[in-house]
């Protein structure tokens, strides 16, 4: 019985993807300023959906408007995310006092290159702070009970930790 619905779940899946996949992504890329790459994904969530409500035995008498409507919550989704991403690139860079501290951001590089060479300068331990109170925004005061420091120290550390990455980065930017 469970295998004869996931076989009846695929067909109908099979059977939609092939006819709607490729207008889903497009609808995706023209909702997704042609993000090649946050379309694709969209699309795989939207199906991801799909699918999973066929397996509980969902039927659909109208696959496609289901799709779309699936694909423009994926899409709100996506851009939330995105902006989400911008912020917390602006806030680290806000954060680490990059914009005031003599070279500028105005350089071509990425979120990512900053963030990989932050990870791979700092110990487990100067990574914890700096995630706590740099990308998580947790206070002082809290940081420190977690840690079981008192908040000067902490801040102390936090003090060296910023130095340490602007050092670290600065041929970055």
């Amino acid at each position: 019985m469970k295998r004869e619905k996931e076989l009846k779940a695929k067909t109908e899946f099979d059977a939609s993807y092939e006819l709607y996949g490729e207008s889903i992504f497009n609808f995706c890329m023209s909702r997704l300023s042609c993000d090649v790459e946050a379309s694709e994904d969209c699309t795989q969530e939207v199906f991801l959906v799909y699918y999973k409500r066929l397996l509980k035995g969902e039927s659909f008498e109208y696959p496609r408007a289901f799709l779309y409507k699936t694909a423009v919550n994926m899409i709100k989704r996506t851009r939330l995310k995105q902006e989400k991403q911008r912020v917390n690139e602006t806030e680290l860079d806000d954060r680490l006092n990059l914009s005031d501290s003599g070279f500028g951001v105005e350089s071509e590089i990425s979120y990512e290159q900053i963030v990989s060479r932050i990870n791979s300068m700092l110990n487990e331990n100067e990574l914890q702070l700096f995630t706590m109170f740099f990308i998580e925004n947790i206070k002082v005061k809290d940081i420190s009970e977690k840690l079981g420091i008192t908040p000067g120290t902490c801040s102390t550390r936090l003090s060296r930790l910023r130095d340490k990455v602007k050092n670290g980065i600065k041929d970055l930017i």
